[in-house]
């Protein structure tokens, strides 16, 4: 059994992206499946969680509904390319963070930003960190730099409201991270702690009592960004890690007094 699925899909033997129908296979009830199937991209990543979507999964942007035919190619853009739609003509702007192939549209003549995943509203995206020694939380916050130099009148999210002040917005997702960051140093205090661990103290808007009771979807997506939390302080010298005899990697604090200022 499976979940029928349109998706974009990147060969290993290939460096050409294309459209496929697979079956997903569902998972077992205690399982988050995360699978990769494209690069460059708005989404890169097709998370299907702890129990089969109602729809098949289309792998572009989820807003969109936009339905390509099997066996189609599919353009991988990049920094400084083009795309003409209509008569407008809008520019790709790389914003690695939320994903590795995270990119942006930008309209200059209206200064219109079609920003994806990477700025929202209401929301802040989700940053994660799992494999190797990426940082994507330091990306993401040169990304916000990035377009917080740009002139942006208006900023057409993929997710809820639309953002009328950019830079204000870009503040505003900067000093949430700020915050995160000096949160996870708090809960270090405490002594080690593996990402699991820490995760479990932050702060989340989550509809739940305890951490127990997440979802564990929910858990999957807070672990990854304790991870992506605790590696940008890591590589700002303010925590540490170690390798404990059970194979998880436990953090500590450099400094007792350890604390960031600044995520710029």
């Amino acid at each position: 059994m499976g979940t029928p699925a349109r998706v974009v899909v990147l060969p290993v033997e290939s460096s050409v992206l294309r459209v496929e129908d697979v079956i997903l296979p569902d998972p077992g009830p205690t399982q988050v499946v995360i699978k990769q199937f494209a690069s460059g991209v708005c989404h890169s990543q097709l998370h299907q969680m702890h129990r089969p979507r109602k729809n098949p999964v289309i792998l572009g942007h989820e807003a969109t509904g936009v339905v390509l035919k099997a066996g189609a190619k599919v353009t991988h853009v990049k920094e400084g390319d083009v795309v003409t739609v209509n008569g407008y003509r809008l520019e790709c702007v790389e914003t690695p963070g939320h994903t590795w192939g995270h990119v942006c549209l930008y309209e200059p003549e209206r200064k219109v930003f079609f920003s994806g995943d990477h700025i929202l509203g209401d929301i802040t995206p989700n940053i994660q960190a799992w494999v190797g020694d990426e940082d994507p939380l330091a990306a993401y916050i040169q990304s916000l730099s990035k377009i917080e130099a740009m002139e942006v009148s208006m900023v057409l999210p993929g997710h809820r409201s639309l953002i009328p002040n950019s830079r204000k917005r870009i503040r505003g997702l900067k000093q949430h991270h700020l915050a995160r960051c000096n949160e996870v140093l708090d809960i270090l205090r405490g002594g080690a702690q593996s990402a699991y661990q820490t995760a479990a103290q932050m702060t989340w808007d989550i509809r739940a009592d305890r951490w127990e009771d997440f979802p564990l979807m929910q858990k999957w997506f807070a672990t990854g960004e304790a991870i992506a939390h605790l590696r940008f302080l890591e590589n700002r010298g303010l925590t540490e890690k170690k390798l404990n005899p059970q194979g998880v990697f436990l953090y500590t604090l450099t400094n007792e007094d350890a604390r960031l200022e600044t995520v710029d």
